[in-house]
């Protein structure tokens, strides 16, 4: 199966990683997002749903059957045990779906928005890695702004991600995102026409 050019998107919690997939997307990038295949794959009636079901408890339902996912993600980011437990269950699902999306890419590259990764290691599509850095008092205050939680909250959020030098040492490219508006889209356009260059390498 020959599959398109891929960069691999990441970044810590609140970094601005789906402001940038945007960006790309408007210069007219496919994007693909690891997040939109959870939610796909934890559907009522589907294999992971149910899983999630008996090992949590009717508790993390909502009226409509659906999952709960603001009180799942209560309980993994307060109990390790239970968000590795997560993990080990929906990470082999969501790489499994993100290739065969890829798969049906027609574009010169894509996109692929993953916020836990930290290298390529399962993930043997990946061509490239682009990690969006922000400061961590920026991050706060958009987590507490988005979720409506509280400071001690947004940093215990923080505290499950991988460490930001984890990430900058598995890095392709980094990304910035501590100027304006501009001066990000600007970075992005330039990134964009690197990645063309590259993907026309590997086609040639």
């Amino acid at each position: 199966m020959v599959m398109v050019y891929c960069i691999g998107l990441t970044g810590n919690i609140a970094s601005g990683k789906s402001t940038v997939a945007l960006l790309f997307n408007q210069l007219g990038v496919p994007i693909f997002n690891a997040d939109s295949v959870s939610r796909q794959i934890t559907l009522k009636g589907t294999k992971a749903y149910n899983k999630i079901m008996a090992h949590f408890g009717p508790s993390v339902v909502t009226k409509e059957e659906a999952l709960d996912r603001k009180k799942i993600r209560n309980i993994i980011f307060s109990n390790p045990q239970e968000r590795i437990w997560l993990e080990h269950l929906m990470h082999p699902i969501i790489r499994q779906q993100l290739k065969k999306e890829i798969a049906s890419c027609t574009g010169p590259y894509c996109i692929v928005e993953i916020p836990l990764l930290k290298d390529k290691k399962g993930y043997p599509y990946i061509n490239r890695i682009l990690v969006v850095t922000s400061p961590i008092e920026l991050q706060v205050q958009r987590i507490i702004t988005r979720d409506q939680c509280t400071e001690a909250q947004a940093w215990a959020i923080i505290a499950t991600q991988p460490s930001i030098e984890e990430r900058i040492k598995n890095a392709d490219d980094i990304l910035e995102n501590n100027s304006g508006a501009n001066e990000l889209k600007q970075a992005v356009k330039q990134l964009h026409l690197n990645y063309l260059k590259l993907a026309k390498n590997m086609t040639n």
